[in-house]
């Protein structure tokens, strides 16, 4: 599969923000209910920060993005489990 140059731009800011991060941990053992509030707090702050911040809105588009990746990763596992 080719990836488009947008996703793989998009994807590297992604993975800044998780390097960023790493000093919290990992979020394998998050609560997914933790990981959809934090993801919420960075859809808000991302809304309140829109046109006029455009230095951030990459930076927080980034941070939803991996919440949704770290929820979607969790029920991965619940999905599976559910094929066999």
């Amino acid at each position: 599969m080719k990836i488009r140059e947008e996703v793989r731009w998009f994807a590297e800011e992604m993975e800044k923000q998780l390097r960023a991060n790493e000093h919290k941990g990992g979020w394998q053992d998050c609560n997914p209910e933790f990981l959809l509030e934090e993801l919420h707090k960075n859809y808000t702050e991302l809304y309140l920060l829109f046109p006029k911040d455009t230095a951030d809105i990459c930076r927080r588009a980034a941070n939803i993005a991996n919440f949704a990746m770290m929820i979607a990763d969790k029920y991965k596992a619940v999905k599976e489990d559910d094929s066999k």
